[in-house]
């Protein structure tokens, strides 16, 4: 199991955005993330947007114990990210059109199981 820190979101979150698709979708630098750890036992990972605040990339450390869950939930919330930042993201309709065409690329470029990566059942 890993031992999750903020760092390695971090550094997960980096790696991520020098591939297709997400180099396309000028998210924001590292630096302008906030990154946290949580003990969640139902929620894997979450955006968190507060206003005038960095966005938060939160990822649980019970659920993600090994490398390839954290990189599918940080891609993830990367998706979530670029939705928001469009303007495509609606309160009412968390994995709604918008979020599961950016999945859907995530998945086919990495070939992430769509059924594990979340919102595209």
């Amino acid at each position: 199991m890993l031992h999750l820190t903020p760092a390695m979101l971090e550094s997960a979150y980096e790696l991520l955005r020098t591939t297709p698709p997400f180099r396309s979708w000028r998210l924001p630098e590292p630096d302008d993330v906030e990154f946290r750890v949580s003990r969640s036992g139902h929620t894997t990972a979450r955006l968190i947007l507060t206003t005038g605040k960095f966005p938060v990339i939160e990822v649980s450390s019970r659920v993600c114990g090994t490398l390839m869950p954290l990189i599918m939930a940080v891609a993830h919330e990367m998706a979530h990210l670029h939705e928001h930042l469009s303007g495509d993201m609606r309160a009412d309709c968390a994995h709604g059109k918008a979020y599961r065409k950016r999945a859907k690329r995530v998945c086919d470029v990495h070939l992430f199981d769509p059924m594990q990566f979340g919102g595209l059942e």
